[in-house]
């Protein structure tokens, strides 16, 4: 969506998405991450035809197809923002607790539970992050997690995430 943007420049930058997580646990800032020395694999200046003062609506096609994580930036003079695009053959299913458990469950595309898959969890309100993997069952589990969860993972390069709605 843009309002009033004659032209942007949409990079693209493969991240080490756990790596990304730790470092900002809740991804509300992403744009702030220090890219200094990194080339982005994708990078593309885009002129807008209709430039009005209305809000527009432009569909870009994302220029990854491969699993991985990937750090979108667009810029348009002084104006920054950022996403994130997860390309991954894994799915979690994630069941929190009131009392601050939060369980997980990873499975593969074709829905078989995949055991030794690294977990993450966060809560809101105490940014302590808690390590789990996931056992033959392909289930994981922290407790504590206090706030809002928030739930991030990797396995054999396939990533999850998840954000919770709640408080628990």
């Amino acid at each position: 969506r843009t309002k009033g943007l004659k032209n942007f420049e949409i990079k693209v930058y493969k991240v080490d998405f756990v790596i990304l997580c730790l470092s900002k646990t809740d991804l509300s800032n992403i744009r702030n991450v220090n890219l200094t020395g990194i080339k982005s694999s994708f990078s593309k200046k885009i002129t807008l035809n209709n430039v009005s003062d209305d809000i527009m609506v432009t569909s870009i096609e994302a220029p990854v197809k491969k699993k991985g994580a990937y750090l979108v930036v667009l810029k348009s003079d002084e104006l920054e923002t950022s996403g994130i695009i997860l390309i991954s053959n894994i799915r979690a299913e994630i069941q929190p607790d009131v009392s601050g458990r939060v369980r997980v469950l990873v499975r593969d595309k074709n829905g078989k539970r995949i055991a030794k898959a690294k977990t993450f969890f966060v809560g809101s309100y105490a940014k302590k992050v808690h390590r789990a993997t996931t056992d033959l069952r392909g289930f994981s589990e922290a407790e504590g997690v206090m706030g809002i969860p928030i739930v991030f993972g990797e396995y054999n390069g396939n990533y999850i995430f998840y954000r919770g709605r709640y408080v628990i």
